[in-house]
């Protein structure tokens, strides 16, 4: 089924996804400095909400609508938790 959806999205969205390996990094198992891993796991939630948007808006099939809302809703939840964590005299 994702290879269905991703074959629809086209090149411009697909080129939001990160090209290099810098969430390698982030579960490497090294030690990671909280604003990095707050940083690292921006970059996905904001892709997911892209394309999540993307299929709200372009999807004829309206089962799908209240799910692909729902996929925002709780990205919106992480990107506010993630807010709450932000470490103080960080950028």
């Amino acid at each position: 089924m994702m290879q269905n959806l991703s074959s629809q999205v086209p090149r411009s969205v697909q080129s939001i996804a990160p090209t290099d390996n810098r969430e390698s990094c982030a579960l490497s198992g090294s030690i990671v400095d909280l604003g990095d891993l707050i940083h690292e796991l921006r970059q996905p939630l904001s892709t997911i909400e892209t394309l999540a948007y993307y299929l709200e808006m372009t999807s004829a099939d309206q089962d799908r609508t209240p799910h692909l809302r729902q996929i925002r809703e709780m990205i919106a939840q992480a990107s506010r938790i993630l807010e709450r964590a932000r470490v103080p005299g960080a950028n």
